[in-house]
């Protein structure tokens, strides 16, 4: 084979380049994310040993929510399609503004949950921020609906 190739241009002094390869989901973002739903899912199963019952109450679906949100955003922006990781990321930012609502009501109350809220508004925030900026690294295509009859 010839190692000529029209569209290489003419500065170039290689003669094959290696394509750019994609930036994906970074050390930074997976090691947080993998030791938090460790932690989150050994918790669960310790606290569904200890008390079963305790997943009765009205108040477990919503907590369970917020502190499984984090886990559900980072698996759909990592294996999610672009439409997906662009929903996930919307309803990331709802649960989100819902935490920062539920740490002002506890403020205003003098509630003893104010650390736990903190710290899982901070979670949540780490979350939502990192989908975005590993939604920006992939380059998230536009997916085109095909209209064609």
């Amino acid at each position: 084979m010839s190692d000529f190739n029209p569209y290489r241009p003419p500065s170039s002094s290689t003669v094959a380049e290696a394509m750019p390869g994609t930036r994906g989901l970074r050390w930074f973002y997976q090691l947080p994310n993998l030791l938090y739903t460790g932690f989150v899912v050994l918790s669960t199963f310790g606290l569904v040993i200890m008390k079963p019952d305790m997943f009765l109450e009205a108040i477990a679906i919503p907590a369970l929510l917020i502190i499984y949100a984090p886990i559900l955003c980072f698996l759909l922006v990592r294996w999610g399609t672009p439409r997906l990781v662009r929903f996930c990321l919307w309803l990331q930012g709802g649960v989100v503004l819902w935490v920062i609502y539920l740490l002002i009501d506890s403020l205003r109350d003098h509630s003893e949950d104010v650390l736990g809220g903190s710290i899982y508004l901070g979670i949540n925030l780490f979350a939502l921020f990192g989908g975005l900026l590993q939604a920006r690294a992939r380059s998230l295509p536009k997916e085109f609906i095909d209209e064609r009859p």
